[in-house]
Protein backbone atom coordinates (compact mmCIF):
# COMPACT_ATOMS: atom_id res chain seq x y z
CA UNK A 1 0.00 0.00 0.00
CA UNK A 2 1.27 3.41 -0.91
CA UNK A 3 1.35 6.78 0.68
CA UNK A 4 -0.90 8.89 -1.57
CA UNK A 5 0.87 10.93 -4.21
CA UNK A 6 1.04 14.61 -3.39
CA UNK A 7 2.01 17.13 -6.01
CA UNK A 8 3.29 20.26 -4.31
CA UNK A 9 3.03 23.41 -6.41
CA UNK A 10 4.60 26.80 -5.82
CA UNK A 11 4.43 30.26 -7.32
CA UNK A 12 7.88 31.76 -7.91
CA UNK A 13 7.93 35.53 -8.05
CA UNK A 14 11.37 36.53 -6.78
CA UNK A 15 15.00 35.52 -6.38
CA UNK A 16 14.38 35.12 -2.64
CA UNK A 17 11.57 32.62 -3.24
CA UNK A 18 13.72 30.64 -5.64
CA UNK A 19 16.62 30.49 -3.22
CA UNK A 20 14.29 29.59 -0.34
CA UNK A 21 12.65 26.79 -2.29
CA UNK A 22 16.01 25.36 -3.37
CA UNK A 23 17.26 25.42 0.22
CA UNK A 24 14.14 23.59 1.41
CA UNK A 25 14.44 21.05 -1.37
CA UNK A 26 18.07 20.43 -0.48
CA UNK A 27 17.12 19.74 3.13
CA UNK A 28 14.32 17.41 2.10
CA UNK A 29 15.90 15.74 -0.88
CA UNK A 30 19.68 16.20 -1.06
CA UNK A 31 20.16 14.84 -4.54
CA UNK A 32 23.20 16.15 -6.41
CA UNK A 33 21.12 17.79 -9.12
CA UNK A 34 19.52 20.01 -6.45
CA UNK A 35 22.58 20.76 -4.34
CA UNK A 36 24.63 21.66 -7.38
CA UNK A 37 22.20 24.50 -8.20
CA UNK A 38 21.59 25.69 -4.66
CA UNK A 39 23.53 28.94 -5.01
CA UNK A 40 22.80 29.57 -8.68
CA UNK A 41 20.11 32.13 -9.46
CA UNK A 42 18.02 32.15 -12.58
CA UNK A 43 19.71 35.37 -13.72
CA UNK A 44 23.13 33.69 -13.62
CA UNK A 45 21.79 30.88 -15.73
CA UNK A 46 20.09 33.24 -18.13
CA UNK A 47 16.80 31.38 -17.73
CA UNK A 48 13.41 32.99 -17.26
CA UNK A 49 12.34 32.75 -13.61
CA UNK A 50 9.09 31.05 -14.60
CA UNK A 51 11.19 28.24 -16.11
CA UNK A 52 12.90 27.88 -12.74
CA UNK A 53 9.46 27.77 -11.15
CA UNK A 54 8.48 24.90 -13.42
CA UNK A 55 11.76 23.16 -12.62
CA UNK A 56 11.15 23.49 -8.88
CA UNK A 57 7.60 22.21 -9.25
CA UNK A 58 8.93 19.24 -11.21
CA UNK A 59 11.60 18.51 -8.59
CA UNK A 60 9.11 18.75 -5.76
CA UNK A 61 6.75 16.46 -7.62
CA UNK A 62 9.52 13.88 -8.19
CA UNK A 63 10.43 14.04 -4.51
CA UNK A 64 6.77 13.69 -3.48
CA UNK A 65 6.50 10.60 -5.67
CA UNK A 66 9.66 9.26 -4.06
CA UNK A 67 8.06 9.70 -0.65
CA UNK A 68 4.85 8.11 -1.87
CA UNK A 69 6.48 4.74 -2.54
CA UNK A 70 5.71 3.40 0.92
CA UNK A 71 3.56 0.34 0.27
CA UNK A 72 0.53 1.23 2.41
CA UNK A 73 -2.20 3.78 2.78
CA UNK A 74 -1.50 6.93 4.75
CA UNK A 75 -4.27 8.97 6.30
CA UNK A 76 -5.68 12.06 4.71
CA UNK A 77 -3.30 14.24 6.74
CA UNK A 78 -0.27 12.28 5.53
CA UNK A 79 0.37 10.50 8.82
CA UNK A 80 0.99 6.79 9.21
CA UNK A 81 -2.37 5.12 9.87
CA UNK A 82 -3.09 3.73 13.30
CA UNK A 83 -1.84 0.19 13.80
CA UNK A 84 0.57 0.36 10.87
CA UNK A 85 4.36 0.42 10.95
CA UNK A 86 6.59 2.08 8.35
CA UNK A 87 9.12 -0.49 7.17
CA UNK A 88 11.92 1.33 5.40
CA UNK A 89 13.62 0.00 2.29
CA UNK A 90 16.96 -1.74 2.48
CA UNK A 91 18.64 -5.12 2.53
CA UNK A 92 18.80 -7.50 5.44
CA UNK A 93 22.21 -8.76 6.51
CA UNK A 94 23.63 -11.67 4.53
CA UNK A 95 23.35 -13.78 7.68
CA UNK A 96 19.68 -12.75 7.81
CA UNK A 97 18.85 -13.83 4.27
CA UNK A 98 20.14 -10.85 2.29
CA UNK A 99 16.54 -9.92 1.40
CA UNK A 100 16.29 -6.70 -0.60
CA UNK A 101 13.27 -4.38 -0.50
CA UNK A 102 13.76 -1.37 -2.82
CA UNK A 103 10.83 0.68 -1.48
CA UNK A 104 9.25 1.60 1.85
CA UNK A 105 6.10 -0.25 2.85
CA UNK A 106 3.51 0.21 5.58
CA UNK A 107 2.75 -3.08 7.31
CA UNK A 108 -0.08 -3.84 9.71
CA UNK A 109 1.20 -3.99 13.27
CA UNK A 110 -1.26 -6.82 14.01
CA UNK A 111 -3.07 -9.57 12.16
CA UNK A 112 -6.59 -8.51 11.12
CA UNK A 113 -8.92 -9.19 14.05
CA UNK A 114 -12.42 -10.59 14.31
CA UNK A 115 -13.74 -7.16 15.26
CA UNK A 116 -12.27 -5.63 12.11
CA UNK A 117 -13.45 -8.40 9.81
CA UNK A 118 -16.90 -8.50 11.46
CA UNK A 119 -17.38 -4.82 10.52
CA UNK A 120 -16.74 -5.79 6.89
CA UNK A 121 -19.15 -8.74 7.09
CA UNK A 122 -21.94 -6.61 8.56
CA UNK A 123 -21.42 -3.82 6.03
CA UNK A 124 -21.51 -6.25 3.10
CA UNK A 125 -24.15 -8.58 4.59
CA UNK A 126 -21.85 -11.56 4.78
CA UNK A 127 -22.05 -14.40 7.22
CA UNK A 128 -19.67 -13.96 10.15
CA UNK A 129 -16.74 -16.34 10.35
CA UNK A 130 -17.01 -19.37 12.66
CA UNK A 131 -16.35 -19.02 16.39
CA UNK A 132 -14.70 -22.38 17.08
CA UNK A 133 -15.08 -23.73 20.63
CA UNK A 134 -16.04 -20.30 21.97
CA UNK A 135 -12.63 -18.72 21.37
CA UNK A 136 -14.36 -15.37 21.42
CA UNK A 137 -14.02 -12.60 18.85
CA UNK A 138 -12.79 -9.09 19.62
CA UNK A 139 -9.02 -9.00 19.18
CA UNK A 140 -8.71 -12.67 18.30
CA UNK A 141 -7.25 -12.83 14.75
CA UNK A 142 -9.89 -13.68 12.20
CA UNK A 143 -9.63 -17.22 10.80
CA UNK A 144 -11.63 -19.43 8.43
CA UNK A 145 -11.11 -16.98 5.59
CA UNK A 146 -10.12 -17.76 2.02
CA UNK A 147 -7.48 -15.78 0.17
CA UNK A 148 -10.29 -14.10 -1.77
CA UNK A 149 -12.04 -13.13 1.48
CA UNK A 150 -8.86 -11.35 2.57
CA UNK A 151 -8.58 -9.54 -0.76
CA UNK A 152 -12.23 -8.46 -0.69
CA UNK A 153 -11.77 -7.13 2.83
CA UNK A 154 -8.73 -5.14 1.64
CA UNK A 155 -10.68 -3.65 -1.29
CA UNK A 156 -13.62 -2.79 0.98
CA UNK A 157 -11.35 -1.09 3.51
CA UNK A 158 -9.70 0.91 0.72
CA UNK A 159 -13.11 2.19 -0.35
CA UNK A 160 -14.02 3.07 3.24
CA UNK A 161 -10.87 5.18 3.53
CA UNK A 162 -11.26 6.82 0.13
CA UNK A 163 -8.55 4.99 -1.77
CA UNK A 164 -8.59 3.16 -5.07
CA UNK A 165 -8.81 -0.58 -4.38
CA UNK A 166 -5.61 -2.47 -5.15
CA UNK A 167 -7.24 -5.54 -6.73
CA UNK A 168 -9.26 -6.21 -9.87
CA UNK A 169 -11.26 -9.34 -10.52
CA UNK A 170 -9.35 -11.74 -12.75
CA UNK A 171 -10.80 -15.18 -13.41
CA UNK A 172 -7.44 -16.45 -14.66
CA UNK A 173 -5.60 -15.58 -11.44
CA UNK A 174 -5.48 -17.91 -8.39
CA UNK A 175 -8.28 -16.79 -6.09
CA UNK A 176 -10.00 -14.76 -8.80
CA UNK A 177 -8.19 -11.46 -8.20
CA UNK A 178 -4.94 -9.81 -9.24
CA UNK A 179 -3.19 -6.58 -8.34
CA UNK A 180 -3.90 -3.67 -10.68
CA UNK A 181 -0.24 -2.70 -10.93
CA UNK A 182 3.13 -3.33 -9.33
CA UNK A 183 2.71 -3.50 -5.53
CA UNK A 184 4.84 -0.39 -4.93
CA UNK A 185 2.59 1.70 -7.20
CA UNK A 186 -0.74 0.91 -5.57
CA UNK A 187 -2.56 3.17 -3.13
CA UNK A 188 -5.08 0.70 -1.70
CA UNK A 189 -4.80 -1.80 1.12
CA UNK A 190 -3.46 -5.19 0.04
CA UNK A 191 -1.77 -8.34 1.24
CA UNK A 192 2.00 -8.36 1.49
CA UNK A 193 4.14 -10.00 -1.15
CA UNK A 194 6.38 -12.84 -0.05
CA UNK A 195 9.48 -10.65 -0.12
CA UNK A 196 7.78 -7.85 1.80
CA UNK A 197 6.58 -10.29 4.44
CA UNK A 198 9.96 -11.96 4.88
CA UNK A 199 11.82 -8.63 4.98
CA UNK A 200 9.44 -7.26 7.62
CA UNK A 201 9.44 -10.50 9.64
CA UNK A 202 13.25 -10.43 9.59
CA UNK A 203 13.25 -6.98 11.21
CA UNK A 204 14.23 -5.02 8.10
CA UNK A 205 17.73 -3.82 7.31
CA UNK A 206 18.69 -3.64 11.00
CA UNK A 207 17.09 -6.94 11.99
CA UNK A 208 18.94 -9.63 13.89
CA UNK A 209 19.54 -13.08 12.48
CA UNK A 210 16.82 -15.09 14.25
CA UNK A 211 14.84 -18.22 13.41
CA UNK A 212 11.55 -16.57 14.35
CA UNK A 213 10.33 -13.01 13.95
CA UNK A 214 12.04 -11.10 16.77
CA UNK A 215 13.66 -13.97 18.66
CA UNK A 216 15.31 -17.38 18.55
CA UNK A 217 12.88 -18.42 21.29
CA UNK A 218 9.39 -18.82 19.85
CA UNK A 219 7.69 -18.75 23.26
CA UNK A 220 8.71 -15.08 23.54
CA UNK A 221 7.08 -13.95 20.32
CA UNK A 222 4.57 -16.52 19.08
CA UNK A 223 1.70 -18.84 19.93
CA UNK A 224 2.38 -22.36 18.63
CA UNK A 225 1.70 -26.00 19.44
CA UNK A 226 3.58 -26.01 22.75
CA UNK A 227 2.08 -22.89 24.36
CA UNK A 228 -1.20 -22.04 22.58
CA UNK A 229 -3.53 -24.39 24.43
CA UNK A 230 -5.03 -25.37 21.09
CA UNK A 231 -6.36 -21.97 20.05
CA UNK A 232 -5.51 -18.55 18.67
CA UNK A 233 -4.88 -15.69 21.10
CA UNK A 234 -5.58 -11.94 21.05
CA UNK A 235 -3.19 -10.12 18.74
CA UNK A 236 -0.23 -8.36 20.34
CA UNK A 237 -0.19 -10.55 23.46
CA UNK A 238 3.50 -11.45 23.15
CA UNK A 239 6.63 -9.49 22.26
CA UNK A 240 6.97 -7.76 18.85
CA UNK A 241 9.93 -7.99 16.52
CA UNK A 242 12.48 -5.20 16.00
CA UNK A 243 10.05 -3.22 13.83
CA UNK A 244 7.16 -3.37 16.31
CA UNK A 245 5.25 -6.05 14.37
CA UNK A 246 3.39 -8.66 16.42
CA UNK A 247 2.62 -12.33 15.73
CA UNK A 248 4.68 -12.60 12.56
CA UNK A 249 5.62 -16.05 13.88
CA UNK A 250 2.76 -18.15 15.21
CA UNK A 251 -0.84 -17.38 16.26
CA UNK A 252 -2.33 -17.64 12.74
CA UNK A 253 -0.56 -18.11 9.45
CA UNK A 254 -1.08 -15.19 7.10
CA UNK A 255 -2.23 -15.22 3.50
CA UNK A 256 0.17 -13.28 1.28
CA UNK A 257 -0.24 -11.97 -2.24
CA UNK A 258 2.50 -14.08 -3.78
CA UNK A 259 2.39 -17.60 -5.05
CA UNK A 260 5.15 -19.84 -3.76
CA UNK A 261 8.17 -18.57 -5.71
CA UNK A 262 10.19 -21.68 -4.86
CA UNK A 263 7.68 -24.36 -5.82
CA UNK A 264 7.13 -24.79 -9.54
CA UNK A 265 4.22 -27.19 -8.97
CA UNK A 266 2.26 -24.58 -7.00
CA UNK A 267 0.46 -23.15 -10.02
CA UNK A 268 -2.98 -21.96 -8.95
CA UNK A 269 -2.00 -21.70 -5.28
CA UNK A 270 -1.36 -18.73 -3.00
CA UNK A 271 1.19 -18.54 -0.24
CA UNK A 272 0.85 -18.00 3.48
CA UNK A 273 3.55 -17.33 6.03
CA UNK A 274 4.36 -17.32 9.73
CA UNK A 275 2.93 -20.57 11.06
CA UNK A 276 0.13 -20.86 13.58
CA UNK A 277 -1.13 -21.90 17.00
CA UNK A 278 -1.39 -25.58 16.01
CA UNK A 279 2.00 -25.97 14.33
CA UNK A 280 5.39 -26.98 15.72
CA UNK A 281 8.17 -24.42 15.97
CA UNK A 282 9.56 -25.54 12.59
CA UNK A 283 6.37 -24.41 10.85
CA UNK A 284 6.69 -20.94 12.41
CA UNK A 285 10.19 -20.15 11.14
CA UNK A 286 10.61 -17.05 8.98
CA UNK A 287 11.98 -19.06 6.07
CA UNK A 288 9.11 -21.58 5.92
CA UNK A 289 7.19 -20.94 2.66
CA UNK A 290 4.03 -23.06 2.33
CA UNK A 291 1.15 -22.47 -0.07
CA UNK A 292 -2.38 -23.77 -0.56
CA UNK A 293 -5.52 -23.60 -2.64
CA UNK A 294 -6.82 -20.01 -2.23
CA UNK A 295 -10.33 -21.38 -1.69
CA UNK A 296 -9.29 -23.23 1.47
CA UNK A 297 -10.53 -22.03 4.87
CA UNK A 298 -8.89 -23.22 8.08
CA UNK A 299 -9.01 -22.28 11.76
CA UNK A 300 -5.28 -21.61 11.60
CA UNK A 301 -5.25 -19.16 8.68
CA UNK A 302 -5.88 -15.42 8.76
CA UNK A 303 -4.11 -12.45 7.21
CA UNK A 304 -2.38 -9.12 7.73
CA UNK A 305 -2.39 -6.02 5.51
Amino acid sequence: MLLPHRQLACEVNSDAQISSMLRKLTLLCPFSFITSTLHVTYSQLGIDKNMIGHLIRYRVFIFACFLSVAGAVAGANGTIPENFVLVESGTTAVSNGGIQLPYDVLVGKYEVTCDEFDAFCKATRRRLTDDKDNWGRGRIPVTSVTWSDAVEYANWLSQQDGFDPAYDKNEDAPGGYSLKDLPERLAGYRLLTGYEWEYAASGGAQGRDTLFSGSNSLVEVGWFLDNSGGKAHPVGSLAPNELGLYDMSGNVREWINSRNQFLATAEGYRGYRGGSWYQSDKGCRIGFTPCNDPKIKTLATGFRL
